[in-house]
């Protein structure tokens, strides 16, 4: 049962992390380094924002 429980929230998560690496190289393909960082950050919030939500609904 509990691996019925972390299975879609563990793909969902994978999938919001899977995307960042094209969204990287696009930037980095353009010569746009800047924008790398903000994108990276946001991310990050993103997923942690996220995680926390989805523990939170498990717990």
């Amino acid at each position: 049962m509990a691996t019925s429980l972390w299975n879609p929230f563990f793909t969902f998560l994978t999938g919001i992390v899977s995307a960042l690496v094209p969204i990287i190289g696009h930037h980095l393909g353009q010569n746009r380094e800047e924008k790398v960082a903000s994108d990276f950050y946001q991310f990050i919030y993103l997923s942690l924002g996220l995680s926390l939500l989805l523990f939170g609904l498990v717990f």
